[in-house]
């Protein structure tokens, strides 16, 4: 996938280099993505950032690029950890005698939940990466949304 380069420049967050602050789009919200409870709302930080930059288009899209993936990444482990709870329980209280298959449910869907977690971290590593190289690295469907978004707000 050819890669556009940008020109390195200052974002207007506290005049920083716009690499750091895309980057911290991602770091900041695969670090929070780690903290029980909390993971759910890591999306809040690309999104503060989005709004809160000013002028540089590179800082916006990689902002939005992390919020959109962050989302997603929360949304579906929030379902997926619900049906797990969910079966568990349910399962376990309707018959006692089903609680290995309840089990066994919580165990495909908690390897589903991973697998996702890890897509997400894999593709923002790789945006991470190039973001700090000052290239516009587009995840798969989301950069082109991410783009679009962007490119309006400013």
């Amino acid at each position: 996938m050819a890669l556009s380069s940008i020109e390195s420049h200052k974002s207007s967050i506290r005049n920083t280099d716009a690499n750091i602050i895309a980057i911290m789009a991602y770091l900041a919200a695969g670090i929070i993505g780690w903290i029980p409870i909390v993971q759910y709302l890591s999306w809040i930080i690309p999104l503060l950032i989005f709004l809160t930059e000013k002028q540089s288009k590179f800082v916006k899209f990689h902002a939005v690029q992390s919020f959109i993936i962050t989302l997603i990444d929360s949304v579906i482990s929030f379902i997926l950890i619900v049906i797990i709870r969910n079966t568990v329980i349910i399962n376990a209280i309707a018959d006692m005698e089903n609680t290995l298959g309840a089990f066994a449910w919580m165990a495909i869907l908690t390897g589903l939940a991973t697998v996702v977690s890890l897509i997400y971290s894999v593709f923002a590593i790789i945006a991470l990466v190039n973001a700090y190289q000052y290239k516009l690295y587009k995840i798969p469907v989301i950069g082109s949304i991410a783009e679009k978004i962007a490119a309006k707000k400013g």
